[in-house]
């Protein structure tokens, strides 16, 4: 929010002998505005697909105003140090309401590093997200994000092949017929959760 004054008026006519730019830009904010950044952050150097990292960051209001709204701050797994264009959202906590100027708060969460088939293991970063959905109306939204960097490993991961298989000695076409399969697991690592077998 800033304004632009024209002090040649109509038809550019000015009054006084002044030599002068007749636009001139004010640079300050019309409006005392809040803005929230993320001051410092520390998290684990490394981690696992799978567990948890434990993330503190601390939030302070650099604005000239209090922020009178309640905002989420946001944790993320990212490629990037600086951006979270396809950056997994690990947690989401509820910041204060009040924060006025000058003033901080510090946060720590465990956040669990999702384990999937997508999960590629190497270096990534812990992104901090202050105020994440824009619930406050700052001065600034470009300096919400901080950063730290993060090795990721995937963890030991069951191995599951079929060992032996009968099909039956006879079948006809249209009928069913029996067919046994032993399954096994080749790692150290126990296969949890549920699956499904198919037989073609």
């Amino acid at each position: 929010y800033h304004a632009t004054l024209n002090a040649s008026g109509l038809g550019n006519k000015v009054s006084d002998l002044v030599l002068f730019n007749p636009w001139r830009t004010n640079a300050q904010p019309l409006v005392a505005l809040s803005d929230l950044v993320v001051a410092g952050m520390t998290s684990a150097a490394t981690g696992t697909f799978g567990q948890t990292v434990s993330v503190t960051w601390v939030v302070q209001n650099v604005g000239e105003l209090a922020t009178t709204v309640q905002w989420r701050d946001r944790i993320y797994l990212s490629v990037a140090s600086n951006s979270l264009a396809g950056a997994t959202t690990l947690a989401t906590v509820t910041g204060t309401m009040m924060l006025a100027v000058g003033q901080s708060y510090t946060n720590t969460q465990a956040a669990t590093l999702p384990l999937s088939t997508n999960s590629t293991a190497g270096a990534s970063f812990i992104v901090v997200n202050a105020d994440a959905l824009n619930d406050v109306f700052e001065a600034a939204a470009n300096n919400n994000l901080r950063s730290a960097p993060i090795a990721v490993a995937r963890p030991p991961l069951p191995d599951l092949a079929v060992a032996r298989i009968a099909p039956p000695s006879n079948a006809s076409a249209g009928q069913s017929a029996i067919v046994s399969w032993t399954l096994t697991n080749n790692t150290i690592t126990a296969a949890t959760g549920t699956w499904r077998q198919k037989v073609s």
